[in-house]
């Protein structure tokens, strides 16, 4: 139990005021009045709220515990939506803020492909993000946060990268879980990092 606490605490820190890790593991929408609500334990501890307004367009707030606190609102469109099973694709964007030193504001967007099979489905995401977070301030009032960063984003005020995840859920009539891989590529590095999702629906 220590040692999962470990793991947990250091992917807590795997990414520093950027744009949120967890935002879509589907291209299939919620439904109409559907509700979800989704926690994420890797690589950082959030919880997401989504719901959908219409039978193809979702809208969700949620929040991640990075180096700073990471508030975020987005929302996902699908124009292909199979909800048993077969190929589904969808368009997501959004934004966030960070509520600590680093001030982070970040707007990111990009498709997500699933194909699902009853209970397993497969999906892709590939999002492209931009994040403007005050480096210098965050480095002179909160360096030990830094010190446990796996990998830094930038030193710069500004710095865009990609984000994909590929993945797999098991999906249930209400439950659902998620996992698979968020790859960061940034201009000078990149690094991949493992993801596990839980989803209530309702």
């Amino acid at each position: 139990m220590k040692l999962l606490a470990a793991i947990a605490l250091t992917f807590t820190f795997a990414g520093c005021a950027i744009a949120p890790f967890n935002t879509a593991n589907t291209g299939r929408s919620l439904g109409k009045d559907k509700t979800e609500l989704s926690a994420s334990v890797l690589p950082t501890l959030g919880l997401k709220v989504e719901r959908g307004l219409t039978e193809r367009f979702d809208v969700a707030a949620g929040v991640e515990l990075q180096a700073d606190t990471l508030f975020f609102l987005q929302g996902k469109i699908a124009a292909i939506n199979n909800e048993r099973n077969g190929l589904s694709l969808a368009a997501l964007a959004g934004g966030s803020l960070a509520a600590g030193y680093s001030r982070a504001k970040s707007a990111y967007g990009g498709p997500v492909l699933s194909y699902r099979w009853e209970v397993f489905e497969i999906f892709f995401g590939a999002r492209f993000n931009y994040t403007h977070w005050n480096y210098f301030e965050f480095l002179q009032k909160d360096a030990g946060a830094l010190d446990n960063l796996i990998s830094l984003p930038s030193t710069d005020n500004h710095f865009t990268y990609w984000q994909f995840d590929p993945g797999f859920n098991f999906v249930g009539e209400n439950w659902a879980s998620g996992m698979g891989l968020h790859i960061l590529k940034y201009e000078d590095h990149q690094f991949g990092i493992p993801f596990f999702l839980l989803n209530y629906k309702f």
